[in-house]
């Protein structure tokens, strides 16, 4: 054998001892790509957060091509409340600013392969025991193979981890086998389960696109899923569209579905007096809202809003400061138009100096508010 010969025979060898298991993991599945799948050009971030959970984020977002690096990731949420994934609900609300739909859910191994065959990559948390939260650690499912029954998984390390089913699936299990998929929302090539057709009307309602959210709750409905939510939802968008009729029985056939949902009465409430239709029945379904949940900003807003229409100012400040009082850990816009409703009350009432009051509140609270014009003279005093 010649020397060149044998260099080449030895970097050969060496080619394949130095494969990594991204490389190795394709090659394998390559034969059988009907029983496998492999999602391709996930960055392998390294390990970022204490769990990598800004890692894992990171490179679902980017795989998307949204631009963000785990140190932004991990800027930006700077703490965490405890419990379990706390951080999930966080992410989702971080990719539908990135007009991605988030869902989390616990899914059977099988479901997440049929995603992960769709070209979509699932992150999950790992746990080696149930009480041994520093051992927990975000992944990414980028692929897996049935025939050899593995995973492979995007950890934090270089190039990836293949991983047998069975040690994959009793860490994924002390986790509830929790999973988080982030995608566009035309993504899906499965059948979505109703948990999803409602997750995605949610996303599509955030987004402003009524039509689409709309589809998403009636299907919903007709699966049966969570039927009083359902009905809700699809109250809400026929409400945005303007279709006031058909928000109205939709709301009504939800307070049907489940007697008990304070959100139903709250709704159908608040469309009766913008539409001042019916204010004694309006009057009643408010007051059967805070019932149910008297723990609910929305359901004393609305009561203090049914009562405003009704020229009942007295009642409806004491609504409406019981609203406030119950949206202090709600975000900004939720205190400001409780706010805006309070004043509008005091003026009704001749209470000049308390409008002033609570909108000089909220300037405090949000130096950039632009007040309504109807406000502009109260700015002055």
């Amino acid at each position: 054998m010649t020397l060149a010969a044998s260099i080449a025979m030895l970097m050969g060898i060496a080619g394949c001892v130095t494969k990594n298991p991204q490389q190795i993991f394709r090659h394998e599945i390559r034969r059988h790509q009907d029983q496998a799948a492999f999602i391709p050009k996930i960055p392998c971030h390294p390990a970022a957060g204490k769990q990598n959970e800004w890692g894992a984020l990171a490179g679902v977002l980017n795989y998307w091509g949204r631009r963000v690096s785990p140190v932004a990731l991990e800027t930006r949420f700077s703490s965490l409340p405890s419990g379990l994934h706390p951080y999930f609900t966080q992410a989702a609300g971080l990719a539908g600013e990135m007009k991605l739909w988030a869902s989390a859910a616990s899914l059977p191994l099988e479901a997440l392969k049929i995603r992960v065959k769709a070209g979509v990559p699932i992150m999950t948390p790992l746990q080696d025991r149930l009480l041994d939260f520093d051992s927990r650690q975000y992944v990414i499912v980028a692929g897996f193979d049935d025939v050899s029954q593995k995973v492979f998984l995007i950890d934090g390390t270089p190039h990836g981890t293949i991983q047998d089913y069975g040690f994959f699936l009793k860490k994924w299990s002390v986790q509830r086998f929790a999973a988080l998929q982030i995608c566009p929302p035309s993504a899906p090539t499965w059948t979505l389960s109703g948990a999803e057709r409602l997750s995605r009307a949610g996303y599509y309602y955030a987004q402003g696109d009524y039509a689409s959210a709309l589809q998403d709750y009636r299907q919903a409905v007709v699966m049966e899923y969570a039927p009083a939510e359902a009905l809700i939802g699809e109250g809400n968008a026929y409400r945005s569209l303007g279709d006031y009729e058909k928000a109205e029985e939709a709301y009504r056939s939800a307070i049907a579905a489940d007697p008990r949902n304070g959100s139903g009465y709250n709704n159908l409430a608040y469309l009766l007096a913008e539409r001042s239709k019916n204010p004694s029945e309006a009057v009643a379904l408010a007051r059967q809202a805070v019932v149910l949940d008297p723990s609910s900003p929305f359901a004393f807003d609305s009561l203090g809003f049914v009562l405003y229409q009704q020229a009942q100012y007295k009642d409806a400040e004491q609504a409406f400061e019981k609203a406030r009082s119950r949206a202090r850990s709600h975000p900004l816009d939720v205190r400001e138009a409780i706010a805006v409703h309070l004043v509008r009350n005091h003026l009704k009432s001749g209470q000049r100096h308390l409008a002033c009051q609570v909108l000089a509140d909220l300037m405090r609270e949000n130096p950039q508010y632009q007040a309504p014009d109807e406000f502009r003279g109260l700015l002055s005093e």
